[in-house]
């Protein structure tokens, strides 16, 4: 099974740089949200951010305190601690690297005996109905193909997809950007280097990309294991494999992927005229 307990990758918090919030890109490991969870106990949920299509929370429960999934389509990701989740016809054990994933409307309770905290991520937009169910990271299927494969888990149409996302050694992900898509990642394994942002003076192609959002400084940030990356819609974003370990983690899109709202921006380089 993937571990998820522990984690010393570095936190960098990337402000938005044309003055607009909800452009904001963010990268925390996870020991830093269950630490600022907290603070704000006995809340159940605590928001964390908000895109347009997707909102990322953390959760705690415990003795006396459990809690309810938000509404909407959600994944709830078990990072510490042991309990059940359970619903009026249905009841898993919950445990550190099980995934809970469940449809609009289904009202699922956490409790536990000690003290349970996980990710929550769910999407406000409306979805299908349908079970909910309860998956483990260790028998997530791999996809083989390099670089960058994924295998698509979980599908709620129009509201959220998880899909799992392999980069092999010294494999990447080139440049690009989902403008109608927010997303959030969950590195479960092996080490990297994502890219935010775009190449000051970096000019973009194609006719759907907006030229004036995407002309922004670029950073890069070390990742590891239970680094988180929230890139609301319009984050220009890239990864590349540190290492001779494969990379995995998890990838959630709001809504539900196409497969279509990804575009490429050329770095500066192999601009012409650059």
């Amino acid at each position: 099974m993937v571990a998820l307990a522990g984690c010393g990758c570095q936190t960098v918090v990337t402000p938005p740089t044309d003055q607009d919030p909800s452009k904001e890109a963010w990268v925390t490991p996870w020991d830093k949200v269950a630490r600022a969870h907290e603070a704000v106990a006995p809340r159940t949920i605590s928001p964390l951010r908000a895109g347009e299509h997707i909102r990322l929370s953390s959760l705690r429960a415990g003795v006396g305190a459990p809690a309810n999934l938000p509404s909407g389509a959600c994944a709830l990701i078990v990072i510490e601690g042991r309990g059940t989740a359970s619903s009026a016809d249905h009841e898993e054990a919950l445990e550190p690297g099980r995934i809970l994933v469940a449809p609009e409307g289904r009202e699922v309770t956490i409790a536990s005996g000690a003290v349970l905290r996980g990710l929550v991520i769910n999407s406000p937009k409306p979805g299908p109905s349908g079970a909910w169910q309860v998956m483990d990271v260790g028998t997530i299927p791999i996809a083989e193909e390099a670089p960058g494969g994924d295998t698509e888990l979980v599908r709620f149409e129009g509201a959220l997809s998880m899909r799992a996302l392999t980069v092999f050694e010294l494999g990447g992900i080139p440049r690009h950007v989902h403008l109608k898509h927010d997303s959030v990642f969950l590195f479960l394994n092996g080490e990297g280097t994502i890219g935010l942002g775009s190449e000051a003076a970096t000019e973009t192609t194609g006719p759907s990309v907006r030229d004036e959002n995407l002309k922004r400084s670029f950073i890069t940030t070390p990742v590891g294991a239970q680094a988180l990356v929230f890139l609301p819609a319009g984050s220009v974003h890239s990864f590349f494999a540190k290492g001779k370990k494969r990379v995995l983690a998890l990838q959630f899109f709001g809504p539900a992927f196409d497969g279509k709202d990804g575009h490429h921006i050329p770095s500066r380089a192999s601009t012409p005229g650059g």
